[in-house]
């Protein structure tokens, strides 16, 4: 305290500290009294909160109950989750679905043939062949220096060694002879030597095993190789393909295990979406077998298997009979040779024509599609500096040939060096004068190599098609004539689906040319009709399968007893899809799940629950807002203590405002709202008003409502726009706004409040600085008054002393 002297009354020996003390708390009771106003402020604004806390709870759900898009959230049961699961967007249409699950969707699979383990090779070499190609077979040394050369034949205890005797300048023929007439490999042949054109043009040396059979029993390796020639086994290829994906090609050295096989085609580069494992069946000495999975599900994802390896058989096990007939082999009716294989042409890139440039195009087979593909890589080659395009058109069935960035190409049909040999006419330019003065031409004449005759025009084939019972033998006729890949295509299509009308079925038939890998697909377009399809190639009256690509085995397809899709009927249609789940294309605004076949009903209807929590919950936050404000404004007139046992005082008496509040809002919710209909207020959803003030709900009556009356209830609550209807959730809402507004009516009270409690702070703080200056004036007398009493007694003593002195003797 100010003005305190820690020695104060020491020399009077009277308490003056005490009497200071006392004096001052005396004179503090007004400020204790002002504190104690500022807590009952404090107090009250506390409520304040609490009651704009209730009263924003309230004002959530009149404004969910405001929007009409609070009444359009679905529920969907389904009769059977076993069967399928399915959820709902918002909005989604009310309806009731008759669902028959007929066929889940899988995934494509193949299995292999079994191996005895995981590290059995899956490719045994029965070929060697050299690695460097020579420009002839008969005047070219291929042995630069004499020696041996040792191959094995077989396995085992049936082993066989042929030791070659080679001599320096042997050319590729002699080395031919030297091996085929070797003592070692005389009488009972194991292996045989041959020559053959490389894709270069150069000669290679090829020797397999005589049989042509594979397997161990038929390995061909090489022990010793002699100087000038190195012989390998050459890679082979295992090729699949992905729904309708470009080819998979997997590059399968000699003795890749099994294993191995699997490892290859997980880390492809392409990524082709499927996955190869190797296990063990545990079933017989052979029971490791590689598996070849889609990844996904479903008719899009199907693996058809282009290529197999001879010690190596994948069979269909998911899905087997499913995938459409396609040919077997590629089909390239296009032959180029010595013959045709030659392109002489000049450039100019804006310095003048340069020399001549020789492209040359390997020998082979071709279609129209691949052999534009090759000429365009000879080009290239020939020229490295310039991008050169060489197309096909199926639509005008003309080859074109384009150079980037020339001032002039010219295609020296006639005065070049090799007219003899020139590729023009069979791309189907006139060889008689050059092509010059652009850089783009286009063929003279169409090609269509593709040539349909009386002896190859045919097509037996069987038709099992919805539901019926198999059709005897239907024999397709394919028009004579001249085709391009497509317009072949086209005419098999055409010819199946006059057969199929003919015989009753009406099929539509899905005929195609895949350029990617040069072969012709079979499918129905349609449907689901084609319950099975058997073409019989085989059959000596089907005449077209060379000419297609097919081999003379029968083809079976039935797209629906195998298809990798899910099949649904919904409500009387058949949908077919590539996956179980996530379906979001059948129903409205329903995602559906299958889970097994079997059938169930799917109902969407109107989320009533959450509809229905939405009212109790406005209900109940009125009632939690009414019994805030009658506990704290309800108090005891005689002693004046509040209805709350937690507190002395009412802290809402005085504000009437606030304390009507409820009278306010309960008066809103007894609102009638003319919606045209026979639910009008909340009175008719069950709603009462009871005896201390509370509200409450019937909750039968407002299920019934809820069952029957919702369009109704959405415009009691949420009004109509659209016929000027104002609802009661936006009116309640609208006046919810007003009382938690900065400027409502509790903004304006809080505010009030917090003036008085800032007044009291400043007047409590004013009185306290006068007492303090008052105080400190009083403890600086009160210390005179001390010192002035100490010398008194002083004085007193002296003076006793004098007139008494024996008195200090005592």
């Amino acid at each position: 305290m100010a003005g305190t002297v820690s020695s104060l009354g020491v020399g009077s020996g009277l308490d003056l500290q005490g009497i200071l003390d006392s004096l001052r708390e005396v004179d503090e009771q007004l400020i204790t009294k002002k504190e104690t106003e500022i807590v009952t402020l404090q107090d009250t604004l506390d409520e304040f909160d609490t009651i704009e806390a209730k009263v924003l709870a309230m004002k959530s759900y009149a404004l969910d109950l405001s929007l009409s898009s609070s009444f359009i959230d679905r529920n969907v049961t389904v009769s059977d989750t076993d069967v399928l699961s399915a959820t709902a967007i918002t909005g989604a249409p009310e309806a009731s679905h008759a669902i028959s699950v007929v066929r889940l969707a899988s995934h494509s699979s193949w299995t292999s043939s079994g191996m005895a383990a995981k590290t059995t090779s899956i490719y045994v070499p029965t070929t060697q062949e050299s690695t460097t190609g020579l420009n002839d077979t008969a005047s070219t040394s291929a042995i630069t220096a004499d020696g041996t050369m040792s191959f094995t034949y077989g396995s085992g205890d049936n082993l066989q060694t042929i030791n070659v005797a080679v001599t320096a300048n042997m050319t590729l023929d002699d080395v031919v002879n030297a091996i085929n007439t070797d003592d070692d490999n005389t009488g009972a042949q194991y292996i045989t030597a041959s020559t053959f054109q490389g894709t270069d043009g150069d000669y290679y040396l090829r020797v397999a095993a005589t049989s042509g059979g594979s397997g161990e029993d038929n390995r061909v390796a090489v022990t010793a190789q002699p100087t000038g020639i190195s012989l390998a086994a050459p890679d082979a290829t295992f090729q699949f393909s992905v729904g309708t994906g470009s080819p998979i090609s997997v590059t399968v050295a000699a003795d890749t295990t099994l294993e191995g096989l699997a490892t290859l085609i997980n880390d492809h580069t392409s990524e082709p979406d499927v996955t190869a494992t190797v296990t063990d069946v545990g079933v017989g000495k052979n029971s490791y077998r590689l598996v070849l999975s889609a990844d996904n599900s479903g008719e899009d994802s199907r693996i058809t298997i282009d290529s197999q390896l001879t010690d190596l058989t994948l069979t269909e096990s998911q899905g087997a009979g499913g995938a459409p007939p396609t040919s077997d082999s590629a089909v390239t009716p296009i032959t180029i040779d010595a013959t045709n294989n030659i392109l002489n042409f000049s450039v100019n890139t804006g310095g003048g024509l340069g020399s001549e440039i020789t492209a040359t195009v390997s020998a082979g087979s071709y279609s129209a599609e691949s052999l534009a593909e090759a000429l365009e890589t000879a080009m290239e080659t020939a020229d490295s500096g310039t991008d050169y395009s060489v197309t096909y058109s199926n639509t005008s069935d003309s080859f074109s040939i384009t150079g980037s960035d020339l001032t002039e190409l010219q295609l020296l049909w006639n005065t070049g060096s090799d007219t003899a040999t020139t590729i023009g006419s069979v791309m189907g330019f006139d060889t008689t004068a050059d092509d010059t003065g652009s850089t783009n031409y286009t063929a003279d004449n169409a090609i269509t190599p593709f040539t349909i005759d009386g002896a190859n025009n045919t097509i037996v084939f069987q038709e099992l098609a919805n539901g019926g019972s198999l059709t005897s033998d239907i024999t397709a006729t394919i028009a004579s004539g001249s085709y391009s890949s497509d317009d072949l295509a086209t005419a098999v299509e055409t010819a199946l689906e006059t057969a199929s009308a003919a015989s009753g079925n009406s099929i539509n038939y899905w005929v195609a040319w895949d350029s990617s890998d040069q072969k012709f697909v079979i499918r129905e377009e349609d449907g689901p009709n084609l319950d099975e399809l058997y073409i019989n190639w085989d059959d000596a009256a089907s005449t077209a399968e060379t000419t297609l690509g097919f081999d003379a085995t029968q083809d079976s397809y039935k797209p629906l007893a195998n298809s990798l899709n899910a099949e649904i009927d919904v409500n009387g249609i058949t949908y077919q899809r590539q996956a179980n789940e996530g379906l979001t294309d059948v129903l409205q605004g329903v995602t559906l799940n299958l889970t097994k076949t079997g059938s169930a009903s799917v109902t969407v209807s109107t989320d009533k629950d959450t509809i229905k929590e939405k009212i109790t919950g406005l209900v109940d936050a009125y009632n939690d807002l009414f019994n805030e404000i009658k506990n704290n404004s309800v108090f005891d007139p005689e002693t004046g203590d509040s209805d709350d046992d937690d507190q002395e005082t009412s802290l809402l008496i005085g504000y009437s405002t606030v304390t009507g509040l409820d009278d306010d809002l309960a008066a809103l919710l007894s609102l009638s709202i003319d919606t045209g209909g026979s639910i009008t207020s909340l009175f008719d959803l069950g709603f009462e008003v009871e005896r201390g003030g509370t509200v409450k709900i019937d909750e039968d009556t407002l299920d019934t409502k809820l069952s029957s009356g919702m369009e109704d209830i959405i415009k009691l609550f949420a009004g109509d726009d659209d016929n000027n209807i104002t609802g009661l959730a936006e009116t309640l809402n609208d006046r919810l706004r007003e009382i938690t507004s900065s400027t409502g009516v509790i903004g304006s009270e809080k505010e009030f409040v917090q003036d008085e409690i800032d007044d009291l702070e400043e007047q409590i703080e004013e009185e306290t600085d006068r007492l303090d200056r008052r105080y400190e004036t009083l403890s600086q007398q009160f210390v005179q008054l001390d010192i002035f009493s100490q010398q008194m007694q002083a004085q007193s003593a002296f003076l006793t002393n004098m007139f008494n002195p024996d008195s200090s003797k005592s």
